[in-house]
């Protein structure tokens, strides 16, 4: 019965493909905690560069440096200027999420797996596109963990073949991948660096290959470097304990809840490892390699600050890649029985349903809420100063409201305290407010506690002198906001309060 439902396993991939991007076209609010701010920006970004800041000049400055994350913000800008927010937001989405799974096809394919192995290895992989980067709307660093992969395919092509044109598709991979995301640089460095080390060691890789390979991302590395304008030194680097790391080694897959995340887990853990544990002494340098990878990005996680240069969750990015690998090792041997690689198919097929579903269940009512909160955002009027309070507490480590107040940005004009800038974050050196008003910590509302200490979270004068309007989340304690203020309009999910006003 098996055999027969897998007579065109490519339609069931197709099926996947097409519902997890209906995912994305219903999640066109971005109700992921940092996308709407960098939806916004690169709106604003779009009214500098073409519009000579007709509407954000006056609070906003561009100043393009050769930096990574510009590029992400130049491309989405494009798509909102050609196809609107709302549509831009959806196939910014839908990229992020679809990459990943044809990446993971096409390594698979280099490595000469059979077709039903490596669409087995493109199912598993939609589970990692939207683990908890993608949650947290790190779409920059998803579209680069898929052109990192591109990447190491080409590499592997130029290592195999005489031609010039494996090697000009690898240094042009490198490049996009850096101009996306920093992050793609360096582990595209371990990455080459760990597999073609491995076939050196085996003699079947010279040192001017390795190094031919290996020259490209160090030489861009050193530029970045090089070139950077911020001081990153005022920045303190944290590591955290060995037990916070441990802890925090479910931190890619935990993204609602603890428990039924943990049951997925181990199910995409048996669908990864069940070709591993079937074929355990069947010899093979690609599994073998493509393993060692994934341990060294486990070391990674272990060695890399979790904070560093004012960029929070460094080392947990390495985590995604590890569970890549493991998905290439597993596949790289399935194929060797036919009744192994239907079982490996039909798993990878469960836990690509099971993970849609999850995500529907939790993501898509917080976008009908996110689509309430701009019906307010849109009665602000139009130039006024607006402070964003999020009242709502975390789902699990999900957060989509925490930049929801950049809407207010977007919808009306205003201006908010929380965009992304060089002012704040040195990764968008490139993009500064002429001048940033009074900042709250984003998350004093939830993180503190009810009571009279909770005036010390928020200087209220600040807020009374330089805010017009708080674009305030239901519900929240009136108690918590100990300043005069008049509902101008509200709904079930969000209301604008103006300031001064009894």
């Amino acid at each position: 019965m098996l055999k027969a439902s897998l007579r065109n396993p490519q339609l069931y991939v197709i099926l996947a493909g097409a519902l997890y991007a209906c995912l994305a076209y219903f999640l066109a609010n971005a109700p992921m905690q940092d996308l709407p701010n960098h939806l916004v920006r690169s709106s604003i970004i779009s009214d500098l560069l073409f519009d000579h800041g007709e509407i954000f000049g006056r609070m906003f400055i561009l100043e393009p440096t050769f930096t990574p994350y510009l590029a992400g913000d130049l491309l989405l800008c494009e798509l909102e200027r050609w196809f609107g927010m709302l549509w831009a937001c959806r196939l910014w989405l839908a990229a992020a999420v679809l990459s990943l799974p044809v990446a993971v096809h096409f390594v698979l394919r280099i490595h000469q797996v059979s077709r039903l192995t490596a669409l087995a290895g493109a199912l598993l992989a939609f589970y990692v596109a939207t683990d908890w980067f993608f949650t947290m709307g790190f779409l920059n660093y998803k579209l680069a963990t898929s052109v990192a992969l591109f990447a190491y395919g080409w590499s592997v092509r130029a290592l195999d073949a005489s031609r010039l044109r494996p090697y000009i598709w690898y240094v042009v991979l490198v490049c996009v991948g850096y101009a996306m995301h920093l992050s793609a640089l360096v582990f595209i460095i371990a990455i080459v660096g760990t597999s073609v080390g491995l076939k050196f060691l085996r003699g079947d890789a010279s040192l001017w290959q390795a190094a031919k390979l290996l020259l490209p991302p160090f030489l861009i590395l050193s530029a970045h470097f090089a070139l950077q304008q911020h001081d990153a030194t005022v920045y303190a680097t944290l590591w955290g304990g060995w037990e916070s790391k441990l802890r925090r080694l479910g931190s890619s897959f935990i993204r609602f809840d603890r428990e039924p995340e943990l049951a997925l887990f181990v199910i995409f853990l048996s669908a990864s490892l069940l070709p591993l544990a079937a074929r355990r002494r069947q010899q093979g340098w690609a599994r073998f390699d493509l393993l060692v990878v994934a341990l060294t990005f486990v070391a990674l996680f272990l060695v890399m600050p979790r904070e560093s240069g004012g960029v929070a969750d460094v080392d947990n990015r390495a985590l995604p890649y590890a569970l890549l690998f493991l998905i290439l090792a597993g596949a790289s041997v399935a194929g060797a029985s036919q009744r192994l690689e239907r079982a490996h198919f039909a798993l990878a097929a469960v836990i690509a349903c099971l993970n849609l579903v999850f995500l529907g269940a939790v993501m898509l009512p917080q976008d009908r809420d996110m689509g309430r909160y701009r019906q307010i955002a849109r009665m602000i009027p139009r130039g006024a100063s607006v402070l964003p309070v999020n009242t709502r507490y975390p789902i699990g480590r999900y957060q989509p409201f925490v930049h929801a107040g950049c809407y207010a940005t977007q919808e009306a004009g205003a201006l908010t305290p929380y965009m992304f800038t060089g002012n704040w974050t040195p990764a968008q050196s490139y993009f500064l407010y002429r001048k940033r008003p009074y900042n709250p910590s984003g998350y004093w509302y939830t993180d503190s506690e009810p009571g009279p200490a909770q005036t010390r979270y928020v200087d209220w004068g600040q807020v009374r002198q330089q805010y017009d309007y708080l674009l305030v989340t239901l519900p929240w304690d009136k108690t918590r906001i100990p300043i005069s203020y008049r509902i101008v309009a509200s709904n079930e999910v969000a209301a604008l309060l103006s300031i001064g006003s009894p």
